[in-house]
């Protein structure tokens, strides 16, 4: 051990023996202790068979882990490949489907621009004079 803790280089049967419970029992996959003591009085390989597959799952989920940057440079290598395998659209295609959305865009904003100049008209501009016959209204200084 150094000043500063324990060493984190212990090897994974190393570690396996630490989490042992101290009994004889075994840890099941979510590190809870379970009795592998059978009630006819075996006379152990039970326990041990138990014992060495609660061992192999926590090896293999360690296996299975990976550091934050080997998952990233994993996820972006497959990000790639599949990148690779789109069918793109042709340039036509593009062009034709960009025009389309400016139209669109284009015919919804003039429609907007009617309903708020329509509702302006309607509503505000009624308001606005009978505010001024009473007195009042946007930007009337006395």
């Amino acid at each position: 051990m150094n000043a500063s803790g324990p060493s984190d280089d212990l090897s994974e049967q190393d570690e396996a023996k630490l989490a042992q419970p101290a009994d004889g029992s075994a840890l099941d996959d979510k590190g809870k202790t379970v009795s592998t003591a059978t009630s006819s009085g075996k006379n152990g390989s039970d326990s041990a068979a138990a014992l060495e597959a609660a061992q192999e799952r926590k090896v293999s989920q360690k296996q299975t882990q990976k550091s934050g940057l080997a998952a990233l440079l994993q996820f972006i290598a497959e990000a790639l490949i599949e990148l690779k395998r789109i069918t793109w659209p042709e340039r036509q295609q593009v062009i034709k489907e960009t025009i389309s959305v400016i139209v669109l865009v284009t015919i919804i904003t003039a429609c907007v621009l009617a309903f708020d100049y329509g509702i302006a008209k309607a509503v505000f501009e009624p308001l606005d004079k009978l505010a001024r016959h009473l007195g009042g209204g946007i930007g009337v200084h006395h």
